[in-house]
């Protein structure tokens, strides 16, 4: 065998055998990568709450009607793309509504997007045009 072959083999070696601590030892240090985020304290009040679109299950809408609830946000722009001829936003809104929240409190955003790219896209001229400067998602 080459040395230089050797040589790659050598350090492909060490590649794969640093591979496998890592995954080895992840249930040491992954739990660790997400306390950062449980130590950032309660939330900070700001100009509006956005809600995007993509939750079947009403919790994103349903939240961000809690922060303007608790004082944290004076309204909340709810996103949402067309589908099957209705905005999400107009199904959304409603659903919130039902679980009583006062429908003043929601601002609609309809859209014909189909990511969180494109909708994010949409929503930072809106949020300029509103004068936010400060903002959940």
């Amino acid at each position: 065998m080459t040395a230089p072959r050797r040589r790659w083999l050598g350090c492909f070696g060490v590649l794969v055998a640093m591979v496998a601590v890592c995954v080895a030892s992840a249930p040491l240090w992954l739990p660790l990568t997400g306390t950062t985020l449980e130590k950032a304290g309660p939330p900070h009040k700001a100009d509006i709450a956005v809600v995007l679109a993509g939750d079947d299950s009403g919790n994103r809408i349903l939240k961000g009607a809690e922060l303007a609830r608790a004082g944290y946000v004076p309204k909340v722009l709810v996103s949402g793309p067309d589908t099957y001829s209705t905005y999400e936003c107009d199904l959304a809104i409603p659903f919130a509504v039902k679980h009583g929240y006062p429908e003043s409190m929601f601002v609609r955003n309809p859209s014909r997007v189909r990511s969180t790219r494109a909708e994010a896209a949409t929503i930072v001229p809106e949020l300029r045009r509103m004068g936010v400067h400060r903002f959940m998602l």
